[in-house]
């Protein structure tokens, strides 16, 4: 311990020292301890004691601990009769999609995780929560997680209501989304750009001007995004035309759901489409990553979890730790 620290202690138990001479309470007291008394102490009085050996049964044999407290854990359990405390229950690592609930029981939300209460932890993209941010390396579940999203989102609404664009740098969901539902796939910034200006000008026939309100005049649009920081790569914006329509999107049926890594967030974060994604209010998912990447939310940093594991922060509420489920397809990415 550190000089200035010693003086916070204010009770000291010095067992023997390999050099004496390092002793605060008395060198040539320490001295006197050798590897033959094994338990033998100094005080900070300057007084020797001896340290009780942790045994149960008639024999002080520090080896026979285990064996004797589980037997004397037994005995006791053995003669209670009142109430016993619930087992200790741990999130699963693996959650399969058919123990969430199902579109009869949750028609407008899509359950994707369990908490720590193992409660069903559910995303509304067309209600509370309006978009989705998914954070986290390589391995950790997210293009699973966009899978299951995806799917929930196509079991609850016909494709006369909703339309995919995916962007999918890794091709991660190339052939997942059904044509009847597919707007646009594109794995290239130039496609991926493309696509979206697209997208922005029917977009465009949705916004008010001076006569009409805003309103959705067509599909609900979830813009699934895998990989985003790929499609950034050197200073590129391939999704820069849906900047003018974010803040109305609740109004004309735009919404997002991106998946970057936690490697370069603390400044990908600020990148225009995401940082006005969360201007305006997003659920986000912190999954598996490196905490030296710094704080991705206020008091939020990354850390290593296994594959499905995310710190779940939901829109005005507290953060808890989820497991994701299983859309059946695998988990890569």
């Amino acid at each position: 311990m550190r000089i200035a620290a010693q003086s916070t202690f204010g009770q000291r138990v010095e067992l023997r020292l390999n050099d004496p001479a390092d002793s605060t309470v008395d060198r040539r007291l320490a001295a006197t301890i050798t590897a033959a008394s094994p338990g033998r102490a100094l005080t900070g009085d300057g007084l020797f004691g001896h340290v009780a050996v942790p045994a149960l049964g008639d024999a002080p044999d520090p080896s026979a601990l285990g064996s004797a407290l589980e037997s004397a854990v037994r005995a006791v359990a053995g003669s209670w009769s009142g109430p016993e405390a619930p087992p200790v229950r741990v999130l699963p690592d693996r959650v399969p999609a058919r123990d969430l609930p199902g579109p009869a029981d949750a028609p407008r939300a899509v359950p994707f995780a369990l908490d720590e209460r193992f409660a069903a932890t559910d995303v509304d993209l067309f209600g509370r929560d309006q978009n989705l941010l998914v954070l986290g390396d390589g391995g950790c579940g997210k293009s699973n997680l966009l899978r299951l999203l995806a799917r929930g989102l196509m079991d609850r609404h016909s494709p006369d209501a909703l339309v995919f664009a995916v962007m999918d740098p890794r091709r991660s969901l190339q052939g997942f989304v059904p044509d009847p539902y597919l707007g646009g796939y594109g794995t290239t910034p130039r496609v991926c750009a493309g696509l979206a200006a697209g997208v922005a000008k029917e977009l465009e026939g949705r916004m008010p001007d001076d006569s009409s309100a805003a309103g959705s005049t067509g599909p609900r649009i979830v813009v699934l995004v895998d990989d985003y920081d790929l499609l950034t790569t050197a200073g590129q914006q391939p999704l820069a035309p849906f900047l003018p329509f974010v803040p109305n999107g609740r109004d004309i049926g735009l919404h997002f759901v991106v998946a970057r890594r936690v490697a370069g967030a603390s400044r990908g974060l600020y990148e225009p489409l995401v940082q006005a994604v969360r201007e305006i209010g997003t659920g986000a998912l912190v999954m598996s990553g490196d905490r030296s990447e710094g704080q991705l939310f206020p008091r939020v940093h990354a850390e290593a979890r296994p594959p499905g594991r995310g710190l779940w922060l939901p829109r005005g509420e507290t953060p808890r730790l989820v497991q994701t489920a299983e859309s059946g397809a695998g988990r890569p990415g």
